[in-house]
């Protein structure tokens, strides 16, 4: 994984080889023939895990239109709205499914952690999309399950990534659609005798996202949310501003354009996620984009290119505002890392020593601290001998230079070597 780095381009840090996705919406679709009601109703009993209403009237007169949902524990959803799952009977004998599904490819992979893709491609619907037993390796801060262990993640180079993150989307979709041919559709042979194939028509809804490592994730995006509130009122005017939390994870969301929001957050202490988010159908954007064929998985690779371009076009305007530090990351380090390597009693009158002289000899403090602290890399190895065979051991410079950040001053030493 990247390091986070606000120095750094957007081209660097988010290639559209490294995005992977995360929550989409698919529409499916396919129909059989069911020459009588009684049929269709005892295949809707039979379906075990889906569950749904029946309302007065289909579409024609005399139809009867199934509201279906999927129960807990599979790997996709039906969507929530009033048509986004319908399995509609016409006396004309039709049976038609009309469906919208959302499915999450990471959080897919995260729950067949330690398995190849190889692996996954040859289980059954049930083992790939049911996965009971088996728990994502890592919970993230927001409280979900769709991230991903640092090996798991694919190649170290962008072509192998991008080769694996293809793979496993395809992978993924044609789980989901041998789910309704084996699983679904063996259940009433005679409806789906002559059934129509099943389609993916259109993506409704995509998230494609970038993940950064940090030191401090949480301390980064306090840092920006703290700029993009306060100082950056030209940067808020051109993109709407929302910020929130999610259980632990600090969110900032900012709208690209209409439909389109990227949203960063700490999705791990160690792990900065970067993700846009299409909330209107992509079929236009993905012809831009470079698609072919039309189909839901072209459509949605060729969407890695548009996100790439958003998030350097947004990084353009915001990468200023995170400066070169971490924020008050480097401050919670340094103080860790003080109280750890000196007795409490010694913490003020060091503090005092090494904010305003950047450094401290070893005529007052013991050799046992200065050791511990040089260890945890708060002060130089390097000492310098004094008059009278005095040592004073030098601030490190990253310290030194968090200092002047704090108090506004520039006395971290210029010649003084990086540590």
């Amino acid at each position: 994984m990247k390091p986070f780095d606000p120095a750094m381009p957007a081209w660097f840090l988010f290639p559209h080889q490294e995005s992977q996705f995360d929550r989409m919406q698919v529409t499916v679709s396919f129909s059989g023939r069911s020459p009588d009601l009684d049929t269709f109703r005892q295949m809707m009993e039979d379906v075990g895990d889906w569950n749904g209403s029946t309302p007065d009237q289909g579409r024609r007169p005399g139809g009867k239109r199934y509201r279906l949902g999927i129960v807990k524990g599979w790997l996709l959803e039906i969507a929530g709205s009033r048509e986004a799952g319908t399995v509609t009977w016409q006396p004309n004998g039709r049976v038609s499914f009309n469906l919208t599904l959302v499915i999450n490819l990471t959080r897919f992979l995260a729950r067949h952690h330690g398995k190849s893709l190889d692996q996954i491609a040859l289980m059954t619907q049930n083992e790939a999309l049911h996965p009971v037993a088996q728990r994502a390796s890592l919970v993230s801060l927001d409280g979900k399950d769709n991230v991903l262990a640092r090996q798991e993640m694919g190649g170290t180079s962008f072509e192998r990534r991008s080769e694996r993150w293809e793979a496993a989307l395809r992978i993924y979709l044609a789980h989901v659609r041998a789910l309704f041919e084996n699983e679904i559709a063996e259940l009433s042979p005679d409806v789906f005798q002559n059934a129509s194939p099943i389609r993916f028509e259109a993506v409704q809804q995509a998230e494609v996202y970038w993940e950064l490592s940090s030191d401090d994730a949480i301390s980064a995006v306090a840092t920006l949310r703290s700029a993009l509130m306060t100082t950056a009122s030209e940067v808020r005017a051109t993109f709407p501003l929302s910020c929130g939390m999610v259980r632990d994870a600090c969110y900032v969301t900012l709208e690209v354009t209409k439909g389109i929001f990227v949203t960063i957050y700490a999705k791990a202490h160690d792990r900065l996620r970067f993700e846009v988010k299409y909330t209107r159908p992509i079929r236009q954007i993905a012809d831009r984009a470079g698609a072919t064929n039309g189909n839901a998985a072209n459509d949605l690779l060729a969407l890695r290119s548009d996100a790439a371009d958003r998030m350097l076009r947004l990084w353009i305007a915001i990468a200023p505002l995170l400066g070169d530090e971490s924020g008050p990351g480097d401050l919670f380090d340094f103080i860790r890392l003080f109280a750890h390597a000196n007795p409490r009693e010694e913490h003020r009158m060091l503090i005092s020593l090494l904010g305003n002289n950047r450094s401290v000899t070893d005529s007052g403090i013991s050799p046992a601290t200065i050791k511990s602290l040089i260890r945890v890399g708060v002060l130089g190895p390097r000492a310098s001998v004094r008059h009278g065979g005095v040592k004073r051991y030098p601030l490190a410079r990253r310290w030194s230079l968090l200092f002047d950040q704090r108090l506004g001053r520039s006395d971290c030493p210029s010649t003084q070597r990086a540590d």
